[in-house]
């Protein structure tokens, strides 16, 4: 029988609320809420419909025990120092060697420009050789440096977007950057989180305003 932590991680891992749970599974909200809190003993016929309906939509339970998605890879990379994110240019341009879309959050070409002026020109070119599109959202259209690139960009509200810790997302994979010195990037290859940063990016997008 799957225990209270891996129920609590399958659902968080599939971003669901205890009302999914309870519309997929059958088991009413208030009993799932119930099993959450710790009170009580829930039945073992109760607690093998919940894994069975997690295991449906390919969750693994291991006998650590641990969770995990059924044949999704989940690789992490850390990088940090000036070297950082040109690993993480580089890394883009293989992802999308066929072309592609890279979302960043919030966009500051400015300040990449006074960090990697030279690299940052050659960056520009070589993705427009490689049909490799930019979409941003940014706060103040200043900062958009290939400013024939405008119409890929969206203006959103300060509160949208946390400037010290922008996002990059392309492809299967979430880079996660610190901006205070060092530079710190978390590279995170999940289908499923790089979905979820792409339904949180699409919905500022579509509420953001061209310029």
């Amino acid at each position: 029988m799957i225990t209270l932590a891996q129920m609590k991680a399958a659902r968080a891992l599939l971003d669901w609320t205890q009302k999914d749970l309870a519309k997929l599974s059958g088991i009413s909200p208030a009993a799932i809420g119930q099993i959450e809190s710790g009170a009580g003993n829930p039945r073992a016929e109760t607690m093998k419909i919940i894994q069975l309906t997690f295991e449906k939509y390919d969750i693994e339970f291991t006998d650590d025990p641990g969770v995990k998605i059924k044949r999704e890879p989940f690789n992490v990379n850390l990088w940090q120092g000036r070297e950082a994110m040109l690993k993480c240019w580089r890394d883009i341009e293989e992802t999308l060697k066929g072309g592609g879309d890279v979302r960043i959050s919030p966009v500051d070409d400015e300040l990449w420009k006074s960090l990697y002026p030279k690299e940052m020109l050659e960056m520009f070119k070589r993705r427009t050789e490689r049909n490799i599109r930019t979409l941003g959202l940014l706060t103040d259209p200043s900062k958009n440096e290939s400013k024939w690139a405008s119409k890929n960009y969206r203006l959103v509200p300060e509160s949208a977007v946390t400037p010290h810790a922008p996002y990059y997302i392309y492809g299967d994979k979430v880079a996660l950057i610190k901006m205070r010195d060092p530079i710190r990037i978390i590279l995170i290859k999940s289908p499923t989180l790089a979905e979820s940063y792409y339904t949180q990016f699409q919905y500022h997008w579509d509420n953001g305003k061209e310029f």
